[in-house]
């Protein structure tokens, strides 16, 4: 990769574009492109025997729907501040219409500026003034640009000039592009060093568009990307005035800003009025929507783009990735694998069918539609009939802006479950797990729930909304069980999702708390009527009713003791629980991993030992109790045994007949090693010690 490759990644040349229109005498002439009003009227006007003479715009005119339509498209596409523009209208003198700044990259507000500068007036155009206000605005830094101010040795301000004009000649070209390069180096040498709201321009592309009216003569070469040095690059363009100008422009923004074209086809519509007589029927329609070339980086790496690429008059761009629409149905979109997200477009916006769409999409409520693609089976043809239509984006509507989502290719547009085995493995535990025991639904929840959606630049907000975001993950999160088994409350009433439901959000009201409470009551009840607890943990099934009980206040307890820190309504929660049932005491409460966790390895641990012993025992006896011999009767559980000491009993039976521990791995420091056979060593050192003294005697 080049300087000027590493350059345009870091600092690229589209992030800020002056836009330059000639407001001189020459734009007042007119397009030569006529316009009939009776083909807009209809039959009105012909009926009532009125004629309406045919009118042509000026180029002024034209310019002016052209840069609209190009920052129209650019806009929509590109958050705030990412993408900005500067409009100079030039004359006798030029003027600065819009700067950098985030309230004038509002479409509105272009529509404004152009009201207020009005129709061209006789006057002739001065190309110095022009080059004068453009370094002016160039050398303004953006918002985005003046982050980096601290460090200004890695800051390349770098940027493009689009300038609607005439040129009579190659000559009256290149005379321009120097002294474009000229008057950028004299200002770039006249830059004070401590000014920081000017900036060196260190690069520019430089798009000139040769205006010319409606069945005239191109008088200069079109050139694409023509070096003067690294300070410029210069492109120039021919475009006729009215549609061709319009088409022309929007075409700048695929090279500019690497956007794509995808058509939606076959989208049914009804008729706006039927004629006399007839039923409104429903006719298709294909609409072309512009985007982000990425969206299609995958298709064009395997090679499939071409098999279904569109090409036709009736597009904008060259070529478009065609998408057929599919009649939407009630479906989660929850588990669908989304490879790319972009944001879409319509590439005409005043068309009756890109208007629908974008109502329909939009809602309320939104909407989102699957499309297909006709998918092209090895060795076939484009026209065969093996080839096979699938499932690959989506459209989509968040926070009122249209996503074009690109579906992960070679996989089914909905995941299923893994094969249902007979158990699974905690990580950190061993210990066998069903899959049936895993909270899917309660994940499932959390992620609707958390959801993410564009959240707008012009918001006032108290907190910035990703912090919103994280913040409502870790409360949704503060008390989360992985399976069922780990928790006594889940499995003891549904109430408990309800108050786990309440007591992730933000902040709870009187009525919040009052529920809270009554769900914390119901706990209270179901121990004052003695209703049993069904858990699922095998463990805990032969525990007695108190215990369970026991288990469960605590585990509620817990739970209350981290949500209280949330807000003074959640520790209102905690403090009603403690006032009718209080904390355990310390000394009580079981230590080191979680209790059911405990449980859950004795009881791997007692099945592991048995296996191991039954593995060493003699062939005879385990013969004697394959064939039905009485086998000796499990030890019995006291009645009045607690869980604690239950616990207890089992830890000493399974490790009762186990080898003692290694000496030297308990009194060895961690990290160190236990040396072997030192009585062997201290034998030596003695024989060594008695045999010195024997000489010197």
């Amino acid at each position: 990769m080049t300087q000027e490759e590493q350059w345009e990644r870091m600092f690229p040349v589209n992030h800020k574009t002056v836009i330059v229109i000639d407001h001189s005498q020459s734009f007042n002439m007119s397009s030569n492109e006529m316009i009939n009003l009776d083909s807009i009227g209809g039959s009105k006007h012909a009926a009532a025997g009125n004629r309406i003479q045919l009118f042509s715009k000026t180029l002024w005119t034209c310019a002016v729907e052209a840069v609209l339509e190009y920052c129209r498209i650019v806009l929509d596409l590109f958050p705030c501040d990412e993408k900005v523009f500067s409009l100079v209208s030039a004359d006798d003198e030029a003027r600065v219409l819009t700067a950098w700044f985030s309230e004038d990259q509002i479409y509105d507000q272009l529509l404004k500026v152009f009201r207020d500068e009005g129709a061209p007036v006789d006057s002739s155009l001065s190309l110095n003034g022009a080059i004068s206000e453009c370094l002016t605005m160039l050398m303004y830094l953006t918002t985005k640009q003046a982050a980096l101010l601290d460090k200004p040795n890695q800051l390349r301000n770098r940027a493009r000039v689009v300038f609607l004009t005439h040129f009579d000649s190659d000559e009256a070209v290149n005379d321009f592009a120097l002294s474009f390069v000229k008057e950028t180096k004299t200002r770039n040498a006249a830059k004070l060093a401590n000014n920081y709201s000017e900036f060196q321009v260190h690069h520019c592309h430089l798009v000139l568009v040769c205006v010319r009216p409606l069945g005239t003569e191109p008088r200069v070469t079109e050139r694409d990307s023509v070096r003067f040095g690294d300070l410029l690059r210069l492109s120039v363009h021919n475009c006729q005035a009215g549609e061709s100008l319009a088409r022309g422009l929007v075409n700048l923004t695929r090279q500019h800003y690497n956007l794509a074209s995808t058509c939606v086809q076959d989208i049914p519509m009804k008729e706006e009025t039927p004629a006399a007589g007839q039923q409104q029927s429903n006719r298709n329609y294909d609409v072309e929507l512009l985007h982000e070339a990425s969206a299609h980086a995958d298709y064009v790496a395997m090679g499939s783009f071409s098999s279904m690429a569109l090409a036709g008059e009736h597009l904008i761009f060259p070529e478009s990735f065609g998408l057929k629409w599919l009649t939407p149905k009630n479906q989660s979109v929850d588990l669908l694998n989304c490879a790319r997200v972009c944001r879409v477009t319509a590439a005409d916006v005043t068309a009756r069918h890109s208007v629908c769409l974008i109502n329909f999409l939009r809602g309320p409520p939104s909407r989102f539609v699957m499309l297909e693609s006709k998918q092209q089976s090895p060795g076939a043809t484009t026209n065969s009939s093996s080839n096979t239509r699938r499932v690959t984006h989506m459209l989509a509507s968040h926070a009122g802006d249209i996503y074009l989502h690109v579906l992960e290719p070679g996989k089914p547009l909905l995941e299923e479950l893994p094969p249902a085995a007979e158990s699974r493995c905690l990580p950190t535990a061993g210990c066998p797990i069903k899959l049936t025991d895993y909270r899917t639904s309660d994940f499932r929840d959390v992620m609707k729930r958390s959801r993410l959606f564009p959240a707008r630049e012009t918001g006032d907000y108290p907190t910035l909304p990703r912090v919103r975001a994280v913040r409502h993950l870790e409360r949704s999160t503060l008390y989360w069980p992985l399976t069922i088994n780990d928790s006594v409350l889940l499995s003891a009433s549904s109430s408990a999702k309800s108050l786990l439901s309440l007591l992730s959000e933000e902040s709870l009201d009187d009525e919040e708390i009052k529920a809270c409470e009554n769900l914390v009551k119901k706990f209270l009840d179901m121990e004052v009527r003695g209703e049993p607890i069904t858990v699922s943990n095998r463990s805990l099934r032969s525990a007695r009713r108190e215990d369970l009980y026991r288990l469960l206040f605590m585990e509620l307890d817990s739970m209350l003791c981290r949500y209280a820190l949330v807000s003074d309504g959640h520790a209102q929660v905690l403090t009603y629980l403690r006032r009718f049932r209080p904390p355990e005491p310390l000394s009580s409460q079981p230590t080191g991993l979680n209790f059911l966790d405990n449980i859950r390895l004795q009881q791997l641990d007692s099945d592991s030992q048995q296996q191991q012993l039954s593995a060493t025992e003699p062939v005879s006896k385990r013969s004697r109790v394959a064939s039905g011999a009485a086998a000796p009767p499990p030890a019995p559980v006291r009645s009045n045994q607690s869980v604690q000491d239950w616990y207890e009993d089992r830890v000493r039976s399974a490790t009762s007949g186990r080898r003692p521990e290694f000496h030297g791995r308990l009194v060895c420091p961690a990290g160190e090693i236990y040396p072997l056979y030192q009585h062997l060593a201290a034998a030596a050192a003695a024989s060594t010690d008695l045999q010195q003294q024997q000489q010197q005697q």
